[in-house]
């Protein structure tokens, strides 16, 4: 099982040909209501590739949560452990393919604790959280970590709460936007960034920065991977795709290494198209393009620390 802590929200997506200067006025291209949050969609994504996912949240006590249940239910997601509490949370995200700027509404909900939350975790399930809400987490993660689970943090540039460094030692794969990473430790190259947290806890770094790919550290050695070259078309969504995309290579034992370079590959994919997961390449031909990347990008015989196994088989690896 995989489990999501965090936001889920509606966002409201309008595209535009380009953003307006202020005072004038512009006419919006597309407008799509869907699913926002980065733990919701992480999920999302793992449910599309098969995979039983439970999410924790709260998402407000009105006609907009009822849908915003319904839709993830839809697509396999366990609610059951969502709580109706306040106003929901939504972003107005104005679009113009390749750049956005999101306006979000938080509500109450990070008002919300975690404390009373009980689950049976297993050493095969896989725990995810982002920073909205880290009340009471603690605790959670403590008994996830005893049981064996392997923990992600999902940080973004806004997430700033009180309580982060709580939670460190309990976190094995931590994926922060490049902008987080240098925020929050301080520090303006990757080592240095890795060297910070890596003294607060956490294992396995991975930093993402956009169009220019990922950086990895992984027992103190850092690897650097292009994102592949792609037409943007939407790249709402990408972060979580990345996100969701890891979950599923790591619970398919995937090692961090690959487990990144398909979630790299995936989330330029779903760039290509408007939407999340109308947006996702199947799953063969996800795995075939990863396999693709790696040939083009010269990467089977690279002499890397990080990447001591070639094949490029479903699983059949450790780092």
């Amino acid at each position: 099982m995989i489990y999501g802590f965090g936001k889920a929200c509606i966002d409201y997506i309008c595209t535009v040909d380009s953003y307006p200067a202020e005072n004038t006025a512009n006419h919006i291209k597309a407008y799509k209501k869907t699913v926002g949050g980065m733990v919701a969609n992480a999920l999302r994504v793992c449910s599309f590739y098969g995979e039983e996912v439970k999410l924790f949240s709260v998402v407000g006590n009105t006609t907009e949560s009822d849908w915003l249940i319904d839709k993830l239910e839809q697509e396999k997601i366990d609610m059951s452990a969502v709580s109706k509490v306040g106003d929901i949370s939504f972003s107005f995200i104005v679009n113009t393919g390749h750049n956005r700027t999101i306006y979000h509404y938080p509500s109450g909900s990070k008002q919300h604790s975690w404390k009373d939350v009980k689950v049976s975790f297993c050493e095969d399930d896989i725990v995810i959280f982002d920073c909205t809400v880290l009340t009471g987490l603690e605790e959670v993660l403590h008994a996830a970590k005893d049981s064996g689970a392997r923990i992600v943090m999902d940080v973004s540039p806004t997430n700033d709460a009180e309580g982060i460094n709580d939670v460190l030692p309990y976190v094995d794969f931590c994926i922060p936007s490049k902008e987080w990473a240098e925020h929050f430790t301080g520090e303006r190259d990757f080592l240095g960034i890795y060297h910070e947290l890596h003294s607060k806890g956490i294992e396995s770094l991975i930093i993402t920065d956009g169009e220019n790919g990922i950086n990895i550290v992984h027992n103190d050695t850092l690897s650097h991977y292009p994102a592949p070259l792609v037409k943007v078309v939407d790249s709402n969504g990408a972060g979580d795709t990345f996100h969701g995309c890891f979950l599923w290579a790591l619970k398919n034992d995937y090692n961090v290494v690959d487990a990144s370079l398909i979630a790299l590959v995936c989330a330029s994919e779903k760039c290509k198209s408007i939407g999340l997961i109308e947006a996702l390449p199947s799953l063969d031909d996800l795995l075939g393009k990863y396999r693709q990347y790696c040939v083009d990008g010269d990467l089977i015989d690279r002499q890397d620390p990080c990447y001591r196994r070639r094949q490029l088989g479903a699983g059949d690896s450790e780092v």
